[in-house]
């Protein structure tokens, strides 16, 4: 099974149940952008389409305490999908609760670290919005198996994860630096392969253009 969804969208379910604790928020509400701008100002630069402030609003409605953080999962469509295919709570240690590097990259949560491979929840930003680490997935390769799809017949492993705009630059071949690729959607967007010898960066850079991961594979990311 292969995985490719919208990325910033955000879900907080219960881990008991499997039920979603409050609607998903969709990656264009800007319900949060005063958040954004409050951060921003301690130094903290957060965009409302990333997940980091919906996952607080969520919590702000459903658990203003923190006092559930053992008992709720929070994550992308991706980590929802894997999550409930592995069979939820009826699943081996009750589902697995995973998100792929193109996905977490855009949750504004994560740091690439000195290894670059976006696997370290950023502590600054987790205290600033009162998001519990517990309650986050762990972030895995954009591709190999990770989990089983135990809610299916067959048992078939779950062997890709990754955003939909990575997954369109994958199928149509956008994969060898210095290869562009134009996608027109929702919005319009330019991607540059840049391969793996540039180093990943969460800012933007001089001329305006914003950083993503393309995808990960066997731990490095392009």
């Amino acid at each position: 099974i292969g995985v490719a969804t919208q990325r910033a969208t955000t879900v907080v379910w219960d881990r008991a149940t499997g039920e979603p604790v409050a609607p998903a928020i969709g990656w264009q509400d800007l319900r949060t952008v005063l958040t954004c701008l409050t951060l921003q100002s301690e130094g903290i630069r957060l965009a409302p389409n990333m997940s980091a402030t919906k996952i607080a609003a969520i919590l702000d409605a459903v658990d203003p305490e923190r006092q559930r953080a053992d008992q709720l999962c929070a994550g992308t469509v991706d980590s929802w999908v894997a999550w409930t295919l592995s069979g939820g709570p009826h699943g081996p240690g009750g589902g697995a609760h995973l998100v792929d590097a193109t996905n977490a990259a855009v949750t504004g949560l994560v740091e690439a670290g000195e290894d670059g491979r976006f696997e370290t929840w950023d502590r600054r930003v987790l205290d600033a919005l009162s998001i519990p680490e517990q309650m986050l997935p762990r972030v895995v390769d954009s591709c190999g198996a990770v989990a089983e799809a135990t809610a299916l017949d067959g048992v078939p492993p779950i062997c890709a994860l990754i955003g939909d705009q990575q997954a369109s630059l994958v199928g149509q071949g956008c994969t060898l630096p210095g290869l562009a690729k134009a996608t027109f959607g929702t919005g319009g967007m330019l991607d540059l392969c840049t391969g793996t010898e540039r180093p990943a960066r969460t800012a933007r850079g001089e001329a305006g253009t914003f950083p993503i991961v393309a995808w990960r594979r066997s731990g490095a990311l392009v």
